[in-house]
């Protein structure tokens, strides 16, 4: 078969996916769609938990309307956003969701490292990391709410390195008085 630079739509037409399938893992990752960038600097808390739920449960709806949104496509009188995300090349496709799914990867990576604490053997023993992992997301727009007297949902409008670099200062902090009151 002549691997051709088809449409996103023509893509998902397709019976056999499995000849473009091969470039999935192949292409360089670009952050580049429609003519447009992804601005991860702007990108706030709810979008950075947002994407990494699309990417884990995709469908074709929910791909579409994130490369929407985050790459800020807007339709005009000739063409609809939703037409000009169809109308994309695959392979363009592929290298915007690699940059993409790289980016939530590193991410993650950091934040494991700087927001790691030893966990209390008490906590442990009530296994509260297990029960409380489905609500992580909620808890520290909570957290976050109480420590700067707002409202929870206000916190995932802010902007994904602010809410980190706050969580990161205050594990900081955090381990600091803990190492502290050991000594004591």
């Amino acid at each position: 078969m002549e691997i051709k630079n088809i449409s996103i739509l023509e893509y998902f037409e397709l019976q056999d996916t499995s000849d473009y399938d091969f470039f999935i893992d192949l292409v360089k990752p670009e952050n580049l769609f429609c003519k447009r960038v992804f601005d991860v600097s702007k990108m706030t808390y709810n979008e950075f938990h947002t994407i990494i739920s699309i990417f884990n449960n995709p469908n074709l709806e929910n791909i579409k309307d994130l490369f929407v949104h985050l790459y800020r496509i807007k339709g005009d009188l000739s063409k609809s956003a939703e037409k000009m995300f169809f109308d994309e090349s695959i392979f363009t496709f592929f290298k915007a969701k690699k940059f993409i799914s790289e980016m939530i990867k590193e991410k993650l990576r950091i934040e494991d490292k700087a927001l790691y604490s030893e966990p209390d053997t008490r906590l442990i023993e009530i296994g509260a990391s297990k029960r409380l992992k489905p609500f992580s997301v909620m808890l520290t727009k909570v957290s976050l709410g109480k420590q700067f007297g707002i409202d929870p949902y206000e916190i995932g409008n802010w902007q994904y390195s602010k809410v980190f670099n706050i969580l990161a200062t205050n594990n900081a902090l955090n381990q600091v008085q803990k190492d502290y009151n050991a000594k004591n």
